[in-house]
């Protein structure tokens, strides 16, 4: 697995984008998501945080972003696929910025990621 690290100089965000090559996922995207929201956001674990789950589905790419509300933990997470390229990233973005914030700065993310 691949892993490249970025921090916003303004804010000092950091997101960690690691390739991800998880045959679960690319096969069964739905039940497989579940699980990574589940173990990531603590209901594995009998946590019994709020959540915010949005899925994100554009022409070339389909992606989820979750996270614990109300700034619990400043860990968020994306999973991206993107559909042509058979691209997999699972995406860790650390911010400690309100619910609101966070969440537009991931669609962000997810509309400007392009490959070459």
């Amino acid at each position: 697995m691949q892993n490249r690290i970025y921090q916003f100089q303004e804010t000092g965000e950091i997101i960690r984008i690691s390739n991800h090559r998880n045959p679960e996922l690319r096969d069964h995207w739905d039940q497989s998501v579940l699980g990574y929201i589940e173990m990531f956001t603590g209901g594995e674990h009998g946590l019994d945080w709020e959540e915010y789950v949005e899925y994100v589905n554009g022409k070339t790419y389909r992606a989820v972003i979750f996270f614990n509300k109300h700034n619990v933990n400043v860990a968020n997470y994306i999973l991206y696929q993107d559909k042509q390229k058979k691209i997999d990233l699972f995406i860790t973005y650390l911010s400690d910025l309100p619910d609101d914030v966070k969440i537009r700065n991931m669609k962000k993310i997810i509309t400007g990621i392009k490959f070459e």
